[in-house]
């Protein structure tokens, strides 16, 4: 699957998934440039437990950084450890070997099908493609990062033009989120 990214609206499934981010307590915030303690490096969003900061002028990005982020928040709120992991491997810097690849890709991995459960549970499902297969682009263009320790959000979008997903994943329950851990600093986007 590949989905045609001139087909999805995305303005519109953005506005969607705010306000049913919002029935689970997560607010996201429109941002011209991130906040000077997520930088130095080039980052995409950022989010933290209940709290998205989204790009302002990138509908597309906006809604894929929400809807990872609602992802992870979900991880955390069912597996409290996972909470941890995100903020080790966000400070973590970008010298990662293979082996350290596969625990974030575990990681990430574990984290969609709450987001297809989300998708699901809020009408959303006909995007459910698309995320998948910008999920996958995005994967592979943080291996790029943390192989090579560079930044080039243009390699991004032309890895996500080459991505195909053939496989199928399963959605899981989107579960209440868990309100009791501290606001912390918020896990970058790349």
């Amino acid at each position: 699957m590949s989905p045609s990214s001139h087909m999805v609206n995305y303005t519109y499934y953005l506005q969607l998934a705010i306000e049913a981010a919002k029935t689970h307590g997560v607010e996201a915030q429109f941002v011209d440039d991130m906040p000077q303690s997520i930088r130095p490096t080039p980052v995409r969003g950022a989010f933290r437990m209940g709290e998205v900061l989204l790009p302002k002028n990138n509908p597309e990005e906006a809604l894929f950084v929400l809807l990872h982020g609602l992802g992870h928040m979900a991880q955390w709120s069912l597996y409290p450890e996972e909470h941890e992991r995100s903020y080790f491997y966000n400070a973590r810097g970008n010298s990662w070997d293979d082996a350290h690849l596969r625990e974030i890709w575990e990681h990430e991995f574990s984290a969609l099908p709450f987001v297809l459960g989300f998708l699901n549970k809020h009408g959303l499902g006909d995007i459910e493609d698309w995320y998948v297969c910008h999920f996958m682009a995005d994967q592979q263009y943080l291996a790029e990062i943390f192989r090579n320790n560079q930044y080039d959000v243009q390699k991004f979008f032309m890895i996500l033009s080459q991505t195909k997903v053939e496989e199928r994943f399963e959605a899981a329950s989107f579960p209440m989120l868990a309100a009791t851990f501290k606001a912390e600093g918020y896990i970058k986007f790349l």
